[in-house]
């Protein structure tokens, strides 16, 4: 069984992370990317006509939904993901050294992880539109790299703890 200290355990888990964000964004801008640029192919997508109309040109508009996205995503880490990554870290900091590799995530932290895959799994199975599916790929992979970085800043933070501290 693979059991590593606690600062490879973070480590690992940022990776994890921010692995997962680069994929999302890159999937993400590869949707609005692939969104038909014609506006009688356009009718089936959500987002990208509104702006397309506002804006004047189908270049602006996938500018605007991407930067949108990322200033959601953003916020959704700082407010939402941080917190989470904070407490994984400090349950890391739990276990005695060295730790299993299975002891990475909780129980309902594995379980939040499938429903999101499943989540993500499930808008391709329902048929939303590129545009959307990308919002939002886009959004969570910005959140996901953003909050990545209280992995990395703990990595570099820990210290021993001795029995004279």
């Amino acid at each position: 069984m693979l059991k590593f200290n606690h600062k490879t355990m973070i480590f690992i888990s940022g990776i994890i992370w921010v692995t997962i964000g680069i994929f999302l964004l890159q999937l993400g801008l590869t949707f609005i990317l692939q969104c038909d640029q014609t506006s009688d192919k356009m009718d089936h997508l959500h987002i990208l006509p509104f702006f397309a109309k506002q804006m004047k040109d189908v270049k602006e508009a996938k500018f605007l939904l991407v930067m949108l996205a990322i200033v959601l995503g953003y916020i959704k880490g700082k407010l939402a993901l941080r917190r989470t990554a904070k407490k994984a870290v400090k349950r890391i900091h739990t276990f005695s050294e060295p730790m299993s590799i299975f002891n990475l995530y909780s129980k309902a932290n594995c379980i939040l992880i499938m429903g999101m895959i499943l989540l993500g799994m499930s808008m391709k199975w329902i048929g939303l539109s590129l545009d959307i599916r990308g919002f939002i790929d886009v959004a969570v992979g910005c959140a996901l790299v953003n909050a990545s970085s209280i992995y990395f800043r703990n990595v570099g933070t820990l210290t021993v703890k001795t029995a004279n501290n």
